[in-house]
Formats: C-alpha cells, sequence, structure tokens
C-alpha cells in the first residue's frame, strides 16, 4: 500500500489508496490552461500532466513574444505522490477550488512567469469521451472546462511584462 497527501482527503475513486487509480496503465489527471489578450498580442499555454501508473509527471509553458514561440518542459518521476503539483521550475497552486488556480514558472532557460487563472462562472463538465481501436478501450475520459481571466506576468530574459488587461482564458482538468 502507498500512501500520499492525497489520501487524507475525501477524494478516493476505488476502494483502494490514491497512488492507485484503476487498471489502466494510460490513465491520467491533466490540468491545461491557455491565455489570449484582448488585442491578439499576446498568447500562453500551460500543461501539467500526472500519470499515476507510469509514475510520472510532466509540464509545459509556452508563450508567444513578437513572432517567436518560447516554450519549457519538463519531466520527473512522481514518487507516487499524486498531491505534489510540481514537475521541475512549474507548478500549480489551487487557491480556491474550481474557481481560481495559480501557476509560478521559476527561472529556467531566461523563461519566468507567474499566473493566476480565475473562473467567471462554474467550471463545465464534458460528456464522457470513450475512443476504441476495435475491442479495446484506447482513451476513455472526462473533462471539466472554464472561462475566466488570467493576471500576472511573463518574463524573458529579466525583461517582465505584465499579462494584458483583460486577458482572457480557459482552462481544462481531464
Amino acid at each position: 500500500m502507498v500512501l500520499s497527501r492525497g489520501d487524507e482527503f475525501p477524494v478516493h475513486q476505488t476502494p483502494e489508496p490514491i497512488a492507485y487509480s484503476g487498471t489502466d496503465r494510460n490513465f491520467y489527471d491533466r490540468y491545461f490552461f491557455n491565455g489570449y489578450a484582448p488585442d491578439g498580442s499576446g498568447f500562453f499555454a500551460c500543461a501539467f500532466g500526472i500519470y499515476p501508473h507510469l509514475d510520472i509527471v510532466d509540464a509545459h509553458f509556452s508563450f508567444i513574444r513578437g513572432d517567436v514561440q518560447y516554450c519549457i518542459h519538463a519531466s520527473a518521476e512522481m514518487q507516487m505522490e499524486r498531491m505534489a503539483l510540481r514537475c521541475g521550475p512549474i507548478s500549480i497552486e489551487v487557491v480556491e477550488p474550481l474557481h481560481a488556480l495559480k501557476v509560478t514558472v521559476e527561472e529556467t532557460d531566461g523563461i519566468s512567469a507567474e499566473f493566476t487563472f480565475t473562473g467567471r462562472a462554474f467550471p463545465i463538465e464534458e460528456p464522457r469521451f470513450i475512443r476504441r481501436l476495435g475491442p479495446r478501450a484506447f482513451m476513455d475520459y472526462t473533462r471539466m472546462t472554464q472561462n475566466g481571466h488570467c493576471r500576472g506576468w511573463i518574463s524573458l530574459d529579466g525583461e517582465r511584462h505584465a499579462i494584458a488587461e483583460g486577458t482572457a482564458g480557459t482552462r481544462d482538468r481531464s
């Protein structure tokens, strides 16, 4: 048995500890965020994936400045701890569940950022999606999506730019 901080909370979906998420080795828990300036001058995206059966966590942050896209990728062993929302320089903090989340990117290769996504309405649960290859389930997931706004900053080589006032965004959890 492998217990984690998540086992302290009422979030179990099977009778086993949180570390075990069923029998599908491809099962994942993911966060995704994007933001785009009202005038089209800026765009960024962040993804964070937890793969319990592979004991892996990975993360990505990307933004556009001028005509150039900048990216950071990170991957690490999860150490069976699904509540540690950190992978390399990228971390997520749940400020208010289902409403506000903070993403921090510590300086790496001249890139750093910090933004808070705040939902403008309660998240929407999308219909369950199942994709099969013949008789085998290839994908089986449910996702929630939420529209909102982003505030914060993105820095490149020490030049910090505030995220534009009124930056809209979308997030999902799948």
